[in-house]
């Protein structure tokens, strides 16, 4: 008999064949792991496994089991039941609020048009950076827009001008309910700190929403919090029957959300809700199963209407006078070994105006001194 709680249960009340044990086990472990699926061999996807599993096919409205068996072409999968409920909830939210913009457009206006070209040019040139420009446009005509970058990109730079455009816009005598969340108090913070170090910058050409941009800043909690999250009950106060009452939500470091948090956020914010999410797919994992964030960019990135509401902002401002640092973190970032050992040894004794220095094999530490001068500042 099996010593492991669930897959007794399974074995138990489902009559699954204990054959199938080790499957369920590494399912667990890799969930444990941030996975929310288990690839499939195909002796194990075609298997009695009792009344334990139920095919993808009838899908998350059908009569719930606990595994689920998912078909993706020749691979297939096996989920817990709960995941793959989140992901079709995650999935179906999503197509809805893209269908909704597709089918009620959000306009903008001549005068919102030239204010967001004017609010992207940097001084000393005409022309607006377009990466930054072209998130803001698209937060600005999208019910959901996603905006992803590395450090240093602007991301949250972006996110004030877009702020103060929609309260610059919003019809005479709406007060737009504004609201900013990230996954970590730390988060939300640091959210806060930098919508407020811009605002000065941004209200020169409207110094009339300085209060309503700080107010927005000070919105900023924890995603738990803006649902109202009940740890006792494992309950949020806002979902699908009691809604959040806003008209823009912003969530920042999203690459830290998982699966089952995306659903209670998504579930509790109404379709016509401006959702603006920023974050850096490479950087923060999420704290539980699902990477979501990253399926969603590598989404956009091909055949899907996700693309029209996605942004990249590629340029880091943060390293402009040290461009191998950005270089370095972006290989590092997509894991590329081979190109960060060529980068590298490219940059062996040099005298790192980019801001990396490859010293070579040392039989110690470096000492401050060893450290080129650029480095040390």
């Amino acid at each position: 008999m099996s010593t492991h709680p669930v897959t007794e249960l399974l074995i138990r009340r489902w009559g699954m064949p204990p054959a199938r044990e080790a499957r369920v086990l590494k399912l667990l472990e890799d969930c444990e792991k941030g996975a929310t699926a288990l690839p499939l061999e195909k002796g194990d996807a075609e298997a009695d496994w009792g009344g334990a599993l139920v095919a993808a096919g009838r899908g998350p409205q059908a009569e719930p089991r606990p595994l689920v068996l998912v078909r993706d072409q020749a691979d297939a999968f096996l989920q817990t039941w709960a995941h793959h409920k989140a992901e079709h909830s995650i999935a179906g939210s999503l197509r809805a609020r893209i269908e909704l913009s597709r089918l009620s457009p959000l306009p903008l206006s001549d005068e919102a048009g030239a204010l967001l070209r004017s609010l992207f040019v940097r001084e000393g040139e005409k022309d607006p950076y377009l990466g930054q420009f072209n998130a803001a446009r698209t937060a600005l005509t999208q019910r959901f827009s996603l905006i992803t970058g590395g450090p240093g990109t602007g991301k949250t730079s972006t996110l004030a001008r877009i702020l103060a455009l929609l309260l610059h816009t919003a019809p005479a005598g709406k007060t737009l309910r504004i609201a900013l969340a990230a996954p970590t108090g730390k988060a939300a913070e640091r959210m806060r700190e930098a919508v407020e170090t811009a605002v000065d910058e941004v209200t020169t050409r409207m110094p009339d929403l300085r209060e309503p941009l700080l107010r927005a800043a000070r919105s900023s909690s924890t995603l738990h919090r803006l649902l109202g999250y009940n740890p006792a009950s494992g309950t949020c106060k806002h979902k699908a029957s009691n809604p959040l009452r806003l008209d823009v939500l912003v969530i920042d470091e999203a690459s830290m959300i998982d699966v089952m948090l995306w659903r209670a956020l998504l579930e509790a914010t109404p379709l016509d809700t401006r959702l603006i999410v920023l974050g850096d797919p490479w950087q923060l994992e999420s704290v539980a199963a699902g990477r979501v964030l990253a399926d969603l960019v590598e989404a956009a990135n091909g055949d899907s209407p996700l693309g029209r509401c996605w942004e990249r902002l590629s340029k880091s401002f943060r390293f402009e006078k040290r461009p191998d640092i950005a270089r370095l973190a972006d290989l590092i970032g997509f894991q590329n070994a081979d190109s960060v050992d060529a980068l590298l040894t490219g940059l062996r004794d040099e005298s790192a105006p980019g801001g990396v220095a490859w010293l070579g094999d040392m039989p110690q530490a470096p000492t401050w001194k060893d450290l080129p001068c650029p480095v040390r500042e």
